[in-house]
Order: structure tokens, then sequence, then C-alpha cells
């Protein structure tokens, strides 16, 4: 015998009232031979209303008290969902077209809201309401551009958010719930009443009503349109669709948990300028997995699973659905999303809430890019989950290391990277900064910083003098996987491949420095700090190090050090291409660096030349800088003592 629970069995009624009341509609709509396009509005009114003082669309304010209850959830019932892949088409394609930062332009939020709502004058974009689940995220966008729109376009906005001549209106006093004339219309004001309780429950209720429209037959599923007058929330409006490709009643209880949640999102964001400055990845997928985990996946998070599972590299900021893929990565890692809710809304941008989500934890993020893998075989990091979540996974780079090869790895911003890697090398340097995970299917190292390993089938043996190998390296797979995940600050790292005889070598530590003097608004510093400890012809490691800025007006910028490693095999003059990449706090905010060098050492090993290129965020910082004219004929000389202790 199976015994359930008080709470399953409510989320089994809910289902069970849903599913009953789309075949009552189903059945009506098919014996009368007619389909309507009419809409119910229920609305939950008090006796005071307030006109917003702006001039953009708005709804009334109000509020309804609802006493907490579990969110309605039940099993899947049997529908099938039509073999539609959203993330391909119109609409999908315009919500990606926003900037590594998530910011949307002008042009793309007219675009967004013509596919999705209605058309607008001057945009060149027909009305392709395909695969558009929700029409909260373009209806913000246009919003937040309203003031830049022409009149006509305003207009044609405005009229497109007024319900239609044929709308059926309900006042509603408040905490009271009607009885609508059609079975699925009560059950939807019946599940955004039970879910407004739910999320209430879990995050406090928010001020005033919601109002809940709901239309027969449209191709949206549903829309949520907050209210701010003089920029603070005041109420929201949900317009949910009673229909949806597959009848399905769990779609139509899923989309009332994502668009009530919405209005939650805009309540805790207080301010119009907070609900403007975060971007779709925390509106759309917190909600997308919120109404997941009210009830149960119902198969449309299916496509944007395989769009997160799939394109790691993307960054978090320029996702929009495919962000429950972040959510459930904080759950799964001990943070439960509806704590940090509040604060994330709230914080006013980005990455300030990123960082309010507890994501700069190390068990977020050494787990964060490995578990795109889905190989739960090489540990429980190494796989992710989520509600509805598929069994796609992410394709990892090929990487070969040589003996004398010197390979970079690194991640974007907010972003993740993987690597399958073949090793060829008889030992392997690793270094690193940041998140870098190595698994070789036995070994797994969660965050590498120095790491060497024996990579040569057989053992590598001793030396050639007949002496262990210095610090006796442990063994590795040839084959290992290689995970970087980066937040503001990019994690980087390389692989480096040496010879038995090379890495035997034993020399004297050397290291090569470059100062840099001070000049106008220029802090003088050490800019170039490499050691080989192993004398020049062996592994490198050091610094470079950008930034000090001073303008005497108070505009700073520290140092920064940007971590570079490579090496030189065998002896002679030869050349080397390493890759570099660092973050650079300022007071307008982090600067990415990317640097390619290359970096040049004489025959007896007594100069280094190092030239190079690189890109910046912003013109503030010059890659050029790093690579001045005094950075040829460095010379290499001995190490400072205690430089190189530790390896």
């Amino acid at each position: 015998m199976v015994m359930c629970s008080t709470a399953s069995v409510r989320r089994r009624t809910a289902i069970g009232l849903m599913l009953a009341a789309v075949l009552v509609a189903s059945c009506s709509s098919s014996d009368s031979g007619t389909t309507t396009g009419s809409a119910t509005q229920i609305t939950a009114e008090t006796s005071d209303s307030t006109t917003p003082a702006t001039g953009t669309p708005t709804t009334d304010a109000a509020s309804t008290d609802v006493p907490p209850t579990d969110a309605p959830t039940t099993d899947a019932p049997t529908t099938t969902i039509p073999p539609l892949d959203e993330t391909i088409t119109p609409y999908a394609a315009e919500l990606d077209n926003v900037d590594e930062d998530g910011v949307r332009s002008l042009d793309s939020s007219l675009k967004l809201f013509a596919l999705a709502i209605a058309p607008l004058p001057g945009v060149d974009a027909v009305t392709d309401r395909t695969g558009v689940s929700s029409g909260t995220l373009a209806l913000r966008d246009v919003l937040a551009h309203y003031d830049e729109l022409t009149p006509e376009q305003q207009a044609a906005v405005d009229a497109a958010l007024q319900p239609g001549a044929d709308t059926e209106t309900a006042t509603v006093p408040q905490g009271f719930v009607p009885r609508p004339q059609t079975p699925i219309k009560d059950a939807v004001v019946d599940a955004v009443t039970s879910t407004r309780a739910a999320i209430a429950a879990k995050l406090g209720d928010i001020p005033s009503k919601i109002d809940v429209a709901v239309n027969a037959a449209t191709a949206v599923f549903g829309v949520a349109q907050p209210t701010f007058i003089n920029g603070i929330y005041s109420s929201c409006k949900v317009t949910i669709s009673a229909e949806n490709p597959a009848n399905n009643a769990l779609i139509i209880l899923n989309t009332v948990g994502h668009e009530v949640f919405h209005c939650f999102e805009a309540a805790n964001a207080k301010t119009l300028s907070n609900w403007y400055a975060i971007g779709g990845w925390l509106i759309e997928g917190a909600a997308e997995w919120v109404g997941a985990d009210l009830s149960l996946a119902d198969g449309t998070e299916a496509n944007w699973w395989k769009k997160y599972l799939t394109n790691p590299s993307k960054s978090l900021f320029a996702r929009t659905y495919d962000g429950i893929g972040f959510f459930s990565h904080l759950a799964e890692t001990g943070t439960d999303p509806w704590s940090v809710f509040p604060a994330m809304f709230s914080a006013g941008g980005n990455g300030a809430a990123f960082d309010a989500s507890g994501a700069n934890s190390d068990s977020f993020l050494t787990s964060w890019s490995s578990g795109l893998f889905r190989d739960p075989a090489r540990g429980t990091a190494w796989d992710t989950d989520g509600p509805g979540i598929t069994g796609d996974a992410a394709t990892p780079s090929p990487l070969t290391v040589a003996n004398g090869d010197n390979q970079p790895v690194l991640a974007p911003r907010y972003a993740n990277t993987q690597y399958a890697t073949a090793i060829s090398a008889d030992v392997l340097i690793v270094q690193a900064a940041g998140y870098v995970r190595l698994n070789d299917g036995s070994t797994d190292i969660a965050k590498v910083t120095s790491s060497t390993f024996c990579t040569k089938p057989g053992g590598c043996g001793v030396c050639p003098d007949g002496t262990t190998l210095p610090g006796d390296p442990p063994p590795l797979g040839t084959d290992p996987v290689v995970a970087v995940s980066s937040t503001a600050t990019q994690s980087s790292g390389n692989l480096i491949g040496l010879s038995v005889e090379d890495y035997c070598k034993d020399q004297t530590a050397v290291w090569v420095h470059l100062e840099r003097p001070a000049t106008d608004g220029v802090l003088a510093g050490t800019v170039v700090e490499f050691y080989g400890c192993d004398g020049p012809f062996g592994v490198w490691k050091g610094v470079l190090r950008s930034g000090g800025l001073d303008d005497g007006a108070g505009f700073t910028v520290a140092f920064s050090e940007i971590p570079v490693a490579f090496s030189f095999t065998g002896h002679g003059s030869q050349s080397v291409h390493t890759q570099a990449n660092g973050n650079v706090p300022t007071p307008i905010g982090n600067i990415t660096l990317q640097v390619d060098m290359d970096i040049a050492i004489d025959t007896p090993g007594s100069t280094m030349s190092i030239t190079g290129s690189g890109t910046a965020g912003t013109e503030i910082l010059d890659v050029t800088a790093l690579f001045p004219p005094q950075g040829t004929g460095l010379a290499i000389e001995p190490a400072p003592e205690g430089s190189c202790a530790g390896g």
C-alpha cells in the first residue's frame, strides 16, 4: 500500500479538478462547434483605487487575503505535448538578442513585443507567438523603453494591453473568490488563489491584489503585468490562457505558478528601477523553476533544459527561461532558491543578484561546470538535476597536450567550459586560478591551483641521473576531463606537458621582472613577475599586473594580478605562445582582460622578451601598456631567496 501525505492528496485533487475543467471546456467547445476568443476577467478590488502618475500602462491597486495552503500539484496527465522546439523559433532567437550582461536594446525590445504580443508601427517583425509560453519579459522590456517609443508605438502598446471589447468583467470583494460560469475559468481562479497562498507561505505575501484574466483561446500561455505607482510596486495582473497546444491541465497549472510568481518578483524588487535592472535569467529562469517546483514538470521545460545543458559557455546573464538550470543547481548544492529570492530581486543589477544568490560559494562553483558533463560515474559533482531535466549534456572541447605543449583553459564571465584532454606528455603540470576542476575517473580535484602528475603510460620511472622525480608526481590517466566555471572574475589555467628529461633538470631558480615608473595618473609598480623554479628551461609561472591608476581626483584603480604560466623545453633559443585572463575591479565595475602573449628566451637562457596583444572591456585600461618596449631583452636573474618555496 502506498501512503500519501495530505499535501500530496491536495496536489492530486487540484490537478484532477483542473484536468476535469479542461475536459469539460473541451467538450463544451466541441458540442457547440464553435471556438471563442473572449476572455473573462476576475478582478479583486477594494473600495479605494489609485491612478498611476506615469503614462505607462498599469492596473489598479488593491489587496486579496488568502490563507496559506499547499500549492496544487500532482502527477502529470497522459496528454502528449507536440514536439515543438521552443528554442529555435523567431521569438526564441529574439530572446537571445542581448549582450553578455543581459541588456536588451530598444530595437530588440520592440521586436520581442511585436513577436509575442502585438504588431507595432515601424517594427519589422510579424507577430509569431510560436513557442511563446510567457509574454512577461516582452512586456517588461518594452515598458522599460516606453519613453523612447514614438507616440504611435506607445498607443499600440497601450491598446494591446487593454481587454477586448467582448471581455466579461466581474468585480470581487477583497478575500472572496467567485465562481465563473465555465469550469476551466473557475479552476484557474482557484489555482491563482492557492498558488498565491503557497508562494506567500515561502516569501511572505505581497501588497495589494492580483487581478486575473482568463482567455478562452490564445497562443500565449500567460502574461504578468505588475504596476508601479511613482516608482513603487503597487499591484499586479495575470492573464492565463485556458487552452494550450496539448490541452494539458498541468501546463495551465504551471503557467499559473509561473505568472503569479512574476508578481512576487516585481513586488520583491520593490521599485521600478530594480525591476528593470535585473535580466531575463532571473525573471524567467526563476519563474520557470518555481512553476515546476510548486507542482510538477509539465514537459515544456525540456527545450530550455536542452539549451542550458548544451550551451554552457553562454553568459548566465544572457539567458532567459534556460536559467532554470542555475536555480536547480543552487537547490542541489544546498541553497534553497526560495531563501534568496527576495534579496536577488531587490539587488538592483545582475552582478549583485548573482552575489545575493549565494552562488559564489565553493559548493556551487566547483560543480557548476562539471555537472554539465552528466557523468555521475565520475562522482556526484559531475552530474546535475532539476525539475523536468533532460538527458542532454555539454560537449567538451578536445585538448591535446604533448611534451613541450602549453594549453590554456578558461571560461567566460558567469559561464562554463568543458574540456576532454588527450595527454601524450610524460608529465602534466596544471596551473590554475579560480574554479578549475580535474577528473580522470579516479582522481578528482575540485579546485586545482598547482598540481603535477605523471601521465606517462607505465609510469615515469626515475630521472636520467637515477634520482626520484622532483615531488614524486602521482599518476593521472591520459584522458582527464577539465571543467571551468567563472564568476565576475574569469577562471583560467594552463596545462603544460614536459618530458621526464625536461622535468628532471636541476637548475637554480630564476626570475624576470619589469618595473613600471610612475607617470601622470599612473602608479609605479612591478608589472611583470615570472619565476622559473627549475631554471630558465622549464616551467615558468607568475603574474602580469594591470591597473595602478590614480588621477588625483578620487578615481583610483588598484593593481590586479593576471596569472600566467608557460614552459621552455630542452635548451636553446625558443618562443612559446600563451594566453592569460583576468579581472580588474574599477569604480565603474569589473573589467575583463584577455591577453595573448609570445614569450621568447635566448640561447643561453639569460634574457627573455615578452610581446603580445589583448582586449579590455573599456578604454580606461590600455592592454598595450602590459607590453612596453622595455619588455624585450629582460634579464633572467637568480630568484630572491624563498621565491620558489613549496614549488
